[in-house]
């Protein structure tokens, strides 16, 4: 017998040809991992006079399949992630005495936001910070959410630019 009409065939190019076209089939974004939250905040006012509060909303929308906890807004600006700033993008500590405001609200770990569901929460700025100067200001915050070192995550929000009016005279 002779040999065979079609010599062997080596199918290591062929199969490294498919996997390729297949690599490059799926979008990018398929083979990025998808936050497992995003923060966001926005105002109903971009512009308040002196005294005025300065209600900011946070928003935060859960992408993951499990209940992402963070600490309370009533634990203060540090524990809600708020950073102000004034117009020369410096840095506004807030008050010492934050707590001693008269709608002060028990620290605790806060609410948890369950999985693929959004939480929305309204602080007010003039609380924690003293507000008194007319003035532009931007404000963002960084929410942190409870976990264990590998399932701990940290997302920044937008940056909010408002504007603080003196009160007219009467």
């Amino acid at each position: 017998m002779g040999k065979p009409a079609v010599e062997s065939f080596c199918l290591a190019p062929l199969v490294h040809l498919l996997a390729m076209l297949a690599f490059f089939s799926f979008p990018a974004s398929a083979f990025t991992q998808v936050p497992a939250f995003d923060v966001t905040i926005s105002s109903p006012d971009s512009v308040v006079t002196v005294g005025s509060p300065v209600r900011v909303g946070i928003t935060i929308v859960n992408h993951s399949d499990r209940i992402l906890l963070f600490r309370s807004s009533g634990c203060g600006p540090a524990a809600a992630g708020v950073i102000l700033r004034d117009n020369q993008q410096n840095q506004i500590q807030p008050f010492e005495d934050w707590r001693e405001s008269p709608d002060k609200r028990p620290c605790n770990i806060g609410g948890g936001t369950g999985p693929h569901e959004k939480t929305e929460e309204v602080i007010d700025l003039a609380r924690w910070f003293d507000l008194s100067r007319a003035g532009q200001y931007s404000v963002q915050l960084t929410k942190t959410c409870a976990g264990t070192a590998e399932t701990r995550e940290a997302r920044t929000s937008n940056i909010l630019e408002f504007e603080i009016k003196e009160r007219k005279a009467k």
